[in-house]
């Protein structure tokens, strides 16, 4: 086998695209040799998450966007010309670049750009508004849920066989600590002495905060809480922020920007629960990173989110805040449905693992030479 992995995504590590690549990266690497494996990538140097010296990498030194703008509609200049003697490249970020020789994979996490473009950027509209003509050049694709395979079935019924699911892995960081030091912990940095809920994610229209914000000034009559909500601010976040701004628990919502991995593994063991109340998910990644720290989940019953949860979450129906309200207080007056669902949450998650995920891509680079 002689695969380049596209590791761009990792330019801006702290979404979740870039936890795949670099996750997938970093067991690739153990996995494989220097020979099977090497890595490319677009636009400004960077220092990647793996350490990588001994593994081919190659970049190309302009911005990846004008290429995939231009690649959108044309099929020139072909891959070949920027990785020779390779035989399959992988782009972990939705993109196949037109190629003659080189068999493409490309990992397809969500398709709400789609389904909800309300939610999306412009940028990636303008991108991928010639989606089935980009996804139809890929030799298969993998993504990271049945719901996402589904959802492309739907929109490309003659793509069915060359679709692959492979879960995402969970990073073995995120574990129960001691709460007391947890708690000291964010006590210190932030000056958190309440209970509080946890939201991770960033502040955009798909992760739905105006539904969180509503359910939070429902049960804030009730219980003396704050709300936490990690991930800074994304795309069409204006209208949000209008909301939280006038909303009359102000006080106790509490916006972080992107944090580290020791905060958010802190945050989670500290946390009286995460709420997730997204419209639209490719996964989940908050979900299965807070059930393996103890940290009880309340997400949606949309998308691929139940698989993410499994029996270890509480659902409620998607934009019904006074629903999520009622899960909130369930879980905060009933410790026997609390200690209930930290179990199940930490069964399920044994699931999860990225030396498996990195596995099972391998299986699929192995099936096209």
């Amino acid at each position: 086998m002689n695969l380049v992995l596209d590791i761009t995504p990792l330019q801006d590590p702290d979404t979740g695209i870039a936890i795949y690549t670099g996750s997938l990266q970093r067991e690739l690497m153990k996995q494989l040799s220097s020979e099977e494996l090497s890595f490319l990538y677009f636009g400004r140097k960077f220092e990647s998450s793996g350490t990588e010296e001994e593994f081919s990498k190659k970049r190309i030194p302009f911005p990846a966007y004008p290429f995939y703008r231009y690649w959108s509609f044309f099929n020139k200049p072909e891959l070949d010309c920027f990785t020779v003697n390779r035989q399959i490249y992988h782009n972990t970020n939705f993109f196949v670049p037109p190629s003659q020789k080189i068999k493409t994979i490309v990992t397809i996490h969500d398709i709400a750009f789609i389904h909800y473009p309300e939610t999306s950027s412009k940028r990636i509209s303008r991108i991928y508004s010639n989606y089935r003509k980009i996804w139809n050049r890929a030799s298969i694709i993998i993504t990271p849920s049945v719901s996402t395979k589904n959802d492309l079935i739907e929109l490309m019924p003659e793509s069915e066989s060359r679709i692959f699911v492979v879960n995402y892995g969970l990073d073995s960081f995120y574990r129960i600590i001691d709460r007391k030091s947890a708690r000291q912990f964010i006590k210190e940095k932030w000056n958190i002495e309440k209970p509080f809920l946890l939201h991770v994610g960033k502040i955009e229209p798909r992760k739905d905060h105006k539904t969180l914000f509503k359910a939070f000034e429902v049960i804030s009559e009730k219980h003396d809480l704050l709300l936490i909500c990690v991930g800074g601010i994304g795309w069409k976040s204006k209208e949000i922020l209008d909301y939280l701004e006038k909303s009359k628990e102000r006080s106790r919502i509490m916006l972080l920007n992107v944090v580290n991995k020791e905060d958010l593994l802190n945050l989670y063991n500290s946390s009286e629960m995460l709420v997730f109340p997204s419209i639209y998910e490719g996964f989940g990644l908050p979900v299965i990173e807070s059930m393996s720290c103890g940290c009880p989940v309340i997400t949606c019953n949309n998308s691929s989110l139940r698989e993410a949860g499994g029996n270890g979450a509480l659902y409620f129906q998607t934009g019904k805040h006074e629903e999520l309200a009622e899960c909130i207080n369930e879980l905060l007056t009933s410790k026997e449905k609390k200690d209930l669902l930290v179990k199940n949450g930490i069964e399920w998650v044994r699931k999860f693992n990225w030396e498996k995920a990195a596995k099972e891509h391998i299986g699929i680079y192995r099936s096209l030479e």
